[in-house]
């Protein structure tokens, strides 16, 4: 069963070599769309399956004298799936998509415009899969995006009233726990985008909310609850979890069993929770704090409630230079962003404004220059033909590079030298 449009996007299903017009079927309406009509068919397909075969046995008009038309006219939403019809025939790929206008979709024997630009290639395809009658549903996800929507929202929630219950605020929880998301979220991207290994905050949520608010926004225990969760969420985004479960899922993207993967994620979490937690706290004391050169950690943990003590006999007021050169740096990083999306000759990403102030460009400064250099290089003498070649390659130096870094941990409990991944 075969369904079409046909002429004036009336609908039909294909026999042989004519079309049945099941406009009667479907109680096609003067004010429904054709969009309107083919989502009935989808929708309603089991129902109207009976009465669409008995159509079949009506003459119909011959396929000659018919103009067919697009069978899906306006969809809302036109996504393209990336790969050939060879795959899944002995290798696999990961799922991807690109998204189309409506106005890309044509019919059979239709022109193909192509739009006044200044382009060497124009891609067209004629592929089209529909489902009938059944929902959709994404296979290369961890759970439902419902799960994870509804998870959001208690987790958030909770997270606010846990605050608001040792002594913060209420409006102070919430906008505290949101700077502390979007600062999470901005974080996230520049590691995962910027494939950078190691990145520390340059501000903190604390301090963004006292510029603006002063430290009266806060009750005391609320300043010390909001140092706490601070130093607890951003001492080091290495360390960070929401990075690590985009790179799991990236690299996990084209394994069957999703929900396998996530299960093993939770267990190896809580076991690595477990065991870390145990294993420092029967190493400190065996020992000591000294001798395992971990004075650092109580250092800054110290100082959160030194800086915080500080904060309550000395009240800090709303910062307005502070402010200004606040606006000022997100007018900057608005003109970046307007830039590198809009001109293809823009030279700055404006990952790299958001990371000069770090302490991880003084350690990864050279690594991005030799990056850049070879990257600049390949395209510029070799193409992408190039590129696509030394892609392995140098995939290659960062894989052994991790390499050498797991085996002279091994080889460290021995003989007592480590291998510095990270340059100094």
């Amino acid at each position: 069963m075969r369904y079409v449009f046909y002429d004036d996007f009336k609908p039909g299903l294909l026999k042989n070599d004519r079309v049945v017009d099941i406009s009667d079927v479907l109680d096609v309406k003067p004010y429904q769309t054709p969009q309107m009509i083919v989502e009935k068919f989808i929708t309603q397909y089991e129902n109207l399956k009976p009465k669409l075969e008995k159509s079949l046995e009506k003459q119909g008009k011959p396929l000659k004298d018919v103009r067919l038309r697009q069978p899906v006219p306006k969809p809302s939403l036109f996504m393209c799936g990336i790969g050939g019809f060879g795959e899944g025939e002995g290798r696999k790929r990961p799922i991807n998509f690109f998204i189309k206008g409506w106005t890309s979709i044509i019919g059979p024997n239709d022109t193909v415009e192509l739009p006044k630009t200044e382009a060497r290639i124009f891609e067209h395809e004629a592929e089209l899969a529909v489902i009938f009658g059944k929902k959709t549903e994404t296979g290369a996800g961890w759970f439902s995006t419902t799960y994870s929507f509804w998870g959001f929202i208690f987790g958030f929630l909770a997270v606010i009233f846990w605050c608001h219950h040792f002594g913060m605020p209420l409006v102070a929880s919430f906008l505290f726990i949101s700077v502390c998301f979007v600062i999470m979220l901005v974080a996230t991207r520049i590691i995962c985008q910027g494939g950078i290994a190691y990145f520390t905050l340059t501000a903190a949520p604390i301090d963004g909310l006292l510029i603006i608010f002063g430290a009266g926004f806060f009750s005391n225990i609320g300043i010390l609850v909001a140092g706490v969760v601070q130093k607890v969420l951003f001492l080091d985004l290495r360390e960070s979890l929401m990075p690590s479960l985009l790179h799991a899922r990236k690299i996990s993207s084209s394994l069957a069993n999703m929900r396998m993967v996530f299960v093993g994620l939770v267990v190896t979490l809580l076991s690595g929770l477990a065991v870390s937690f145990c294993a420092m706290l029967a190493l400190c004391y065996r020992f000591g704090v000294r001798d395992l050169k971990l004075d650092w950690a109580m250092r800054t943990t110290v100082a959160v409630y030194d800086n915080i003590y500080t904060l309550i006999e000395s009240p800090v007021e709303t910062g307005h230079w502070a402010l200004v050169f606040s606006i000022v740096g997100c007018l900057v990083m608005l003109i970046l962003i307007i830039c590198y999306h809009r001109f293809c000759w823009w030279p700055l990403h404006p990952i790299g404004y958001l990371t000069a102030y770090s302490s991880a460009m003084g350690v990864l400064w050279f690594s991005f220059f030799v990056g850049w250099l070879c990257n600049a290089l390949c395209h510029r003498y070799g193409g992408a033909v190039l590129y696509k070649k030394l892609g392995y390659f140098f995939a290659g130096l960062i894989i052994g590079d991790f390499l050498m870094g797991g085996i002279w941990a091994i080889v460290g409990l021995f003989a007592g030298s480590s291998y510095m991944v990270l340059p100094r």
